[in-house]
Parts: C-alpha cells; sequence; structure tokens
C-alpha cells in the first residue's frame, strides 16, 4: 500500500516516549526498592513516579488514539479506491464476478485491515520497548571490553 499514516511523526514520537516511560518504571521501582532497604523514603522518587505515570497514561491513550485515527483514514481510502474501481467497471465483469462475492471481498478485506493494523501498533509499541529496556539493561551491567577472556562463556 501507498498511504503512509498522516501523523508517522507524531505516532513514533508517542511510543519512544512511551517505551521512555516504561523504562523509568523499571529505573525507579530499582532505586525505590535500594532507598526502602536503607529505611527511607524520598519525596523526590514519589514525584518522578507521579510525572512517569502521567507521561505513561497520555503516551498510551494518544499514540492509541492516533493509530486508530490513522486506521479509519487508511480503510477509507481504500474503501473509496475499492468502490472506485468497481464504478467504472463494465456490467459484464461485475454480473461474471457476482454481486454477492464482489461485495464479500470489499467487506472482508477492509475489516481485516481494522483487526490487523492496531496489533502492528501495538506490537511496535513493544518493540520499541523491549529496545529500550535492552538498553537500560546494557546500561546496568555492562560488559568489560578489555580482553575476551572476560567475555561470557557463551559468547
Amino acid at each position: 500500500m501507498h498511504e503512509i499514516p498522516e501523523n508517522l511523526k507524531s505516532l513514533l514520537l508517542m511510543n519512544v516516549l512511551w517505551a521512555v516511560s516504561v523504562t523509568s518504571f523499571v529505573g525507579l521501582i530499582s532505586t525505590a526498592v535500594q532507598t526502602a532497604a536503607t529505611g527511607r523514603i524520598s519525596g523526590r522518587l514519589l514525584v518522578m513516579f507521579a510525572i512517569t505515570v502521567a507521561l505513561f497514561h497520555i503516551t498510551h491513550l494518544s499514540s492509541m488514539v492516533t493509530a486508530s485515527q490513522d486506521t479509519e483514514r487508511l480503510i477509507h481510502k481504500l474503501r473509496i479506491r475499492l468502490f472506485d474501481l468497481v464504478r467504472r467497471t463494465d456490467l459484464v465483469t461485475i454480473d461474471r464476478i457476482g454481486h454477492a462475492s464482489l461485495q464479500g471481498v470489499l467487506t472482508q478485506n477492509t475489516q481485516v485491515l481494522a483487526q490487523v493494523l492496531p496489533m502492528l501498533m501495538f506490537g511496535f509499541q513493544q518493540v520499541v520497548t523491549l529496545l529500550f529496556l535492552a538498553i537500560y539493561l546494557a546500561w546496568l551491567s555492562p560488559w568489560p571490553v578489555s580482553s575476551p577472556s572476560a567475555w561470557p562463556v557463551w559468547w
């Protein structure tokens, strides 16, 4: 398909910010556990947690709404294009194909798109989140670069 969502940049930005908020949750929980082990309660961590929750909620909601709108817009364009092709087709071809099968093809394809595109959006969101979490974990425990003998055995 040659239709690209109109809000692709904002959708990517929202997915990145969502992944940042999820990664921040993990970091804040780790820091809170370490702070709680000393018997202290940090007000700064509480404020950061509230900001992270707000960022998570806003970016998740925004990306889902944008993805839904883009999906509906894409399906609408596809339906218009398909109906335009049918409109320009001669009556003999339509009779040969059959009204029922033509209507089935026109509705089934768009229904499949309506189901698959949100799943793809959610999958992309999860991949971005896994990437950010992997970067966070690599930051927590970097590999020594000094000598290959210090690398893990499986490497």
